[in-house]
Order: structure tokens, then sequence, then C-alpha cells
């Protein structure tokens, strides 16, 4: 899977994938809360990780934890 992040302001963190089929995979295996889909379904609105907002630290996480590049 290839991801790209974008960061908006300091509480929106974005994944955003190649394919759709990414992106879902992501989205069914993601264990925190996520927001809303955007770029045609594939990118999506991380908000928490493990009951934590997500930050800097653990996007660092998820990025390893997902196999995400």
């Amino acid at each position: 899977m290839k991801y790209s992040p974008i960061i908006v302001g300091e509480d929106s963190f974005f994944v955003h994938f190649s394919s759709i089929q990414d992106c879902n995979i992501f989205k069914s295996k993601y264990n925190g809360t996520t927001g809303h889909v955007c770029c045609k379904g594939k990118g999506i609105h991380i908000k928490t990780y493990n009951g934590n907002k997500v930050d800097n630290k653990n996007y660092d996480i998820i990025r390893k934890e997902y196999k995400t590049k």
C-alpha cells in the first residue's frame, strides 16, 4: 500500500492511498476512530488511535503497524 499523509491544521490527519481497495483494507483493519472519506474513496481522516488523539508520534506508529510506506 502506498500512502501520502496530509496534515491540515493541528487536529486533522489524513492518509491517502493509491487505490480505493487499499483504503478499504486500511479501514477494515484500523483500530482507531476515523472521519470522513475523501478523494473519491482513496483517502480517510484518522482521528484517534488506541483511544488517543492522533498526533505526529502515533501517526508514525500507525504507519508502521499497518505496513504503509
